[in-house]
């Protein structure tokens, strides 16, 4: 399996990128139509604060969509019980709006980003330190 950097899509060595869940159903959608390479996805050194950026970048954008979602269905919510509707034009208010919420979320995967797997990488280097430090007192 080849380590491909994410950013300039050339094999390198470098940071791996963490298997969430959009990345596994890239790679389901690929190997169904057989287009598959079996590439290990990587950030190469040099673009590693590039990937940070591109990964905060994602982030504000899907919490901005979750912020803009909630905001129109606290108004929907509160202007369609103010208006003393049926339940069932306030229930229809409310799947329009879970349909809107979930448009607004596809629409921020646009912009998605993987995250880097450094973080346990730097704790389990930290671990066998710190057992050596209390080897050392005894």
């Amino acid at each position: 399996m080849a380590k491909v950097c994410i950013i300039h899509q050339k094999e390198s060595d470098g940071i791996p990128v963490k298997d969430d869940i959009v990345l596994r159903a890239i790679r389901g959608v690929k190997k169904a139509f057989r287009a598959s390479t079996g590439n290990q996805l990587v950030v190469c050194k040099a673009h590693v604060e590039e990937a940070k950026k591109r990964r905060a970048k994602f982030e504000k954008s899907l919490l901005t969509s979750a912020l803009i979602g909630a905001l129109f269905g606290t108004v929907m919510l509160v202007v369609s019980i103010l208006s003393q509707r049926s339940i069932f034009d306030i229930l229809r208010g409310i799947l329009l709006l879970v349909f809107l919420v979930v448009v607004m979320a596809a629409l921020s995967l646009y912009q998605y980003f993987p995250a880097l797997e450094e973080g346990p990488q730097k704790k389990r280097a930290a671990k066998p330190t710190a057992r050596a430090a209390k080897r050392t007192r005894r």
